[in-house]
């Protein structure tokens, strides 16, 4: 299969046979100099020799896990705590963890945090817009609440588009362009259909104008929560770091997959120091930005959070 490198930010570099669900803004035509993952859809995997067994299928040694199972179900996990780590995998692999319920992807989206967190980066569980100036205003809720929506409309007042649903930041407030397209669900389908796997049949993607600047900061951060009334109120960073932990760790959790904890528990991978510096790295981030929570009926957001933007009509502009 043809590789595909990905550069994010030349932070984490990576070289695959596999279409990962990273930003195809990250795809770089050249092997970058330095890999730090390699992921890689094979027939043929190679176990070094087992020290240890979890149950009959897993078994691993220092730095590596490996799971075997008939019907070509094998998987290699190689250095998940070092800079440079290696994962294999059968097509059967894929298959199967799918038919689980517990795809490949999920797992993968894990280790991308956990190798973007050994670099001082992380997460929040945010979609993200800036202005001219390179301020970034995040929009953070849960599933369905209403993020793309509004996101949409400052996009429609001028705003340029920096990420949907993940925003990579540093522990300066730094944020990254992470410019996955946005998802919009078509009204036509029942709100329930909407959150079935079916839904994404009636999903479509598109592309916002991304953000030119590059050294982007994090300003404001709006949490959307639906309610019975309408009100917005400044958050403490205490209350704010609260729920922006919870709200990623519904989305953003290093120890998604069983595959990521069977390993931890054959090696020296501190799931536990990891999170902690997950939560440090968002409250510092955060310590800047001004925080405010908005309940809403009807998803009604966006005129409440422009008491505090106070953005003009007359800024209408097309962005796609």
């Amino acid at each position: 299969m043809k590789k595909i490198y990905y550069s994010i930010h030349n932070l984490l570099n990576i070289e695959t046979n596999y279409k990962l669900t990273i930003p195809n803004f990250f795809i770089t035509k050249r092997k970058p100099k330095k890999i730090h993952l390699k992921i890689i859809k094979t027939k043929n995997i190679k176990f070094p020799k087992p020290e240890f067994w979890l149950g009959a299928t897993s078994f691993g040694g220092r730095g590596f896990l490996g799971k075997d199972l008939p019907f070509n179900i094998k998987i290699l996990i190689k250095n998940l705590e070092k800079e440079y780590s290696e994962i294999y995998f059968s097509d059967m692999t894929e298959r199967f963890y799918r038919n689980r319920g517990v795809p490949l992807d999920i797992f993968f989206r894990s280790i991308i945090l956990i190798k973007l967190l050994q670099k001082n980066k992380t997460f929040l569980h945010t979609s993200s817009v800036c202005d001219k100036e390179g301020n970034v205003i995040s929009i953070g809720g849960w599933m369905e609440t209403g993020k793309t929506t509004t996101i949409r409309k400052l996009l429609k007042q001028g705003m340029d588009f920096v990420s949907d649903d993940r925003t990579l930041i540093d522990f300066k407030g730094k944020v990254y362009l992470f410019p996955s397209p946005l998802k919009v669900h078509s009204k036509k389908i029942p709100y329930l259909f909407r959150t079935l796997h079916a839904g994404r049949l009636f999903t479509k993607s598109i592309s916002p104008k991304i953000a030119p600047i590059k050294n982007l900061k994090l300003s404001k951060i709006f949490l959307l929560q639906r309610a019975s009334f309408e009100e917005i109120k400044k958050l403490s960073k205490k209350e704010a770091l609260k729920k922006l932990i919870l709200n990623y760790d519904y989305e953003e959790r290093i120890d998604a997959h069983n595959l990521i904890k069977q390993y931890t528990y054959l090696s020296s991978l501190d799931l536990e120091k990891l999170r902690k510096k997950q939560k440090k790295l968002t409250k510092s981030a955060i310590s800047n930005a001004d925080i405010y929570l908005i309940n809403s009926q009807a998803k009604r957001f966006y005129p409440l959070m422009n008491t505090i933007l106070n953005l003009k009509e007359k800024h209408r502009t097309k962005y796609f």
